[in-house]
């Protein structure tokens, strides 16, 4: 998964980034996303700065993989 936060300036982007990356690595160590386990988590790298190419907008981006097992109902 890829996560992009776009905000009007460089901080504001990278704080965005950061407090996504945060609610990632915590759901991991809960060990759950509203009741589904998680089993693996595994980052390639943090969070990079990558200004939007149409807009020039300040955009910070990161991606992970996340491993999820299902339960039946």
């Amino acid at each position: 998964m890829t996560v992009e936060a776009w905000d009007n300036d460089e901080s504001a982007a990278e704080r965005l980034a950061n407090i996504c990356r945060s609610y990632v690595h915590s759901a991991y160590l809960a060990g759950e996303i509203s009741g589904v386990p998680v089993y693996g988590l595994e980052e390639f790298g943090g969070p990079q700065r990558l200004p939007d190419p149409t807009t020039g907008q300040a955009r910070y981006t990161f991606t992970f993989s996340i491993v999820l097992r299902g339960t039946a109902a």
